[in-house]
């Protein structure tokens, strides 16, 4: 009877200490880790004739490249 409440009252702490360790590599990995559901991030819109568009004079631009 000893041996067995032995067993139990170490299995009891083997169960305690695993999931003390996984909540904290689930908290450690969860910053590490992006949100799934998270929106993108926004893309720049591209514009027409390039990037140098504004700089090459094209589609009526001022500026002299």
């Amino acid at each position: 009877m000893r041996d067995d409440t032995v067993q139990i009252a170490a299995l009891a702490i083997m169960m305690i200490l695993a999931a003390a360790g996984y909540r904290r590599l689930r908290d450690a990995g969860a910053a590490a880790i992006p949100d799934e559901r998270a929106p993108p991030p926004p893309h720049p819109v591209p514009r027409p004739g390039g990037d140098d568009a504004a700089d090459s004079g094209a589609h009526g631009g001022t500026r002299e490249g």
